[in-house]
């Protein structure tokens, strides 16, 4: 329309006023610590129904990465860009497992942001430790500092675990959300904030999104009708005391 004004075939004020569509912003669904927990069932069933060394391998890698996501909150990139130099006290990894360790921290990069050190929940910790006993295994060496903490079966970064977790999440009957949308990996990072602002008390958001590498305006937009299972009770009528 402009450029017809500019050559005199239209004016101004004939240039319609066009709508404006606004996107849509679409949230991924959280796994139920219950749902969650069969999901974990399901991977570790599917492990002892392995066939050979590669595919116990794989399973094993899958499922200690849904425990590492959830446990973590890291985004997928995240997790994607992760060696084990970035975990913290990694040289001491070689004499002792993660473990051993005590607290530990966990260096994050991607997305443009400047790397930052996360805490990780315990669980994420056992994760590694069996992470690095699998490797150690199927490769007959243990990881190198500049080696990725995900690797598939060649030995390489994995780039995706898209199609492997699809598989895991048919085989246990959790393709789909309450609302229809689907289960992804990104979803582990829904409910790893989830679950923290369920908790009683809930995690403050400050602290919470500054552990996610986000801002506190992204957990409120996000996440902002989570209830602490407390509040739930009290909204359910559990809290009520019996009319005498």
């Amino acid at each position: 329309f402009m450029q017809g004004v500019e050559k005199g075939f239209l004016k101004a004020s004939d240039i319609p006023a066009l709508p404006t569509t606004k996107g849509t912003d679409t949230k991924r669904p959280a796994f139920t610590k219950e749902q969650f927990d069969h999901l974990v069932q399901v991977a570790t069933q599917r492990m002892l129904e392995t066939v050979n060394a590669k595919q116990l391998y794989e399973r094993t890698v899958l499922l200690n990465f849904i425990v590492f996501a959830a446990n973590t909150g890291m985004r997928t990139m995240e997790m994607r860009n992760l060696d084990w130099r970035h975990i913290e006290n990694f040289h001491m990894m070689m004499d002792k497992p993660p473990s051993d360790l005590g607290d530990i921290g966990i260096w994050a990069f991607g997305k443009g942001l400047p790397p930052q050190k996360l805490i990780p929940r315990n669980a994420a910790v056992g994760a590694l430790e069996r992470l690095f006993l699998a490797t150690t295994k199927y490769f007959g060496e243990k990881p190198e500092a500049t080696d990725p903490v995900f690797v598939n079966f060649k030995g390489e970064r994995v780039a995706s675990f898209k199609g492997s977790l699809k598989a895991l999440l048919t085989a246990a009957g959790l393709e789909k959300a309450g609302d229809g949308s689907n289960f992804t990996a990104y979803c582990f990072r829904h409910s790893y904030a989830t679950w923290a602002l369920q908790r009683d008390p809930p995690v403050d958001v400050y602290t919470l999104s500054n552990n996610m590498r986000t801002s506190v305006e992204m957990i409120q937009k996000w996440y902002g009708k989570v209830r602490p299972e407390d509040q739930k009770r009290i909204l359910r009528g559990m809290d009520d005391k019996p009319d005498d």
